[in-house]
């Protein structure tokens, strides 16, 4: 029996998709001042919060593709004893 015959391409697409999203908000986050949309000078508590948003999104996608590679093929029927 093969390890894992088939891959849900739709999960690897999400998971890309989150942590791209992660890494921009973190971006946008990190850069804000120099991007004019920053509340001052420093790096204010409004950046603080997208960072750590961007870092959790980012862990997340990363999870799930973990989480794929590594779990058994969940798409087998499952059958039951009578």
């Amino acid at each position: 029996m093969p390890a894992h015959p088939t891959r849900s391409p739709i999960r690897r697409v999400t998971a890309s998709v989150v942590i791209a999203i992660g890494v921009i908000v973190s971006l946008i986050a990190i850069f804000a001042d120099q991007l004019g949309i920053g509340g001052g000078k420093g790096f204010g508590y409004v950046q603080l919060i997208g960072l750590i948003v961007g870092i959790a999104l980012v862990l997340a996608g990363l999870a799930s593709v973990v989480r794929t590679v590594l779990a058994p093929d969940t798409e087998l029927p499952v059958t039951r004893d009578r």
